[in-house]
């Protein structure tokens, strides 16, 4: 029986790629860091068989957390590698800080800016040229600038603070646009991953839940759709899961669901806003 870890191959070189994109702008990933944790992780259990895991100290949750910053930030890396921009140099740095679970944060800014990037990195690979400045994004479509704040929620209980919060930058910056919200803490943190009878059962997962949640929301997001500036909402999602077949697999679900004002601007923007979240 192969180790959970072995199934992901790939992850040694997510990780070398993004200390690579670091060293590039200048950027040290230091020991400890969660970069770091995660690829000492992979190191000393990449043999060890599944059943053995638990014994012998594996952390399913901060290996789930791990993989899902990892990606991220690999994705953030390849499609923002052009903008060797002195912002980006301060963003990523301090992206790749942060402690190794979210609940110990003692500043979010991290995981902010990661989430500020990578919202940039979707927008950009979907060909939707962006400018890492205030709201927090600005992207060029249709020969126009719109702008978006991106917003992580810890709770349910934020997410009308943080929509205000997303409207009052657009005002700010004097744009109309989007605000985008991260809903991962939303998932449980006792649950390190979710388990499927099939690969299509995690494909589906991020998309399933992410509904779920925005349908119990909505009260809370058609009233910001009707502010002037706000042309619509992006809520991100992303849930990691193991495919219990044969072979455990692990792998990561990722979901992009806009909700879009009953304004013709924003039916013309929607057109062409078609995300590739990978």
């Amino acid at each position: 029986m192969s180790s959970v870890l072995s199934i992901r191959g790939d992850t040694l070189k997510r990780i070398t790629r993004v200390k690579a994109c670091a060293a590039r702008l200048g950027i040290a990933v230091h020991t400890g860091s969660r970069v770091d944790f995660l690829e000492q992780q992979l190191k000393k259990f990449a043999h060890v068989k599944q059943d053995d895991l638990q014994r012998k100290g594996f952390d399913w949750i901060s290996f789930t957390e791990g993989m899902r910053d990892i990606h991220e930030l690999d994705f953030i890396c390849r499609a923002l590698a052009d903008k060797a921009s002195e912002q980006m140099k301060q963003l990523l740095g301090t992206a790749v800080t942060g402690a190794v679970l979210p609940h110990r944060d003692q500043n979010p800014s991290a995981r902010n800016i990661q989430f500020q990037l990578f919202v940039s990195a979707v927008f950009e690979r979907s060909g939707l040229p962006v400018s890492l400045t205030e709201p927090d994004i600005i992207f060029r479509c249709n020969g126009s600038e719109y702008g978006i704040a991106a917003k992580r929620i810890l709770s349910r209980t934020q997410l009308e603070k943080r929509l205000k919060e997303g409207k009052s930058q657009l005002d700010k910056a004097g744009l109309k646009g989007i605000i985008a919200v991260c809903f991962d803490r939303l998932l449980p943190q006792k649950a390190a991953r979710a388990i499927y009878s099939s690969e299509e059962g995690i494909e589906d997962a991020a998309k399933h839940t992410l509904r779920g949640i925005l349908v119990s929301e909505k009260r809370k997001i058609l009233p910001i759709l009707a502010e002037p500036s706000v042309l619509g909402t992006i809520a991100f999602l992303a849930v990691p899961g193991v495919c219990k077949t044969a072979n455990l697999r692990f792998s990561l679900s990722s979901a992009a669901i806009s909700s879009w004002a009953d304004k013709p601007e924003a039916a013309t923007l929607a057109k062409s806003v078609c995300l590739r979240v990978e």
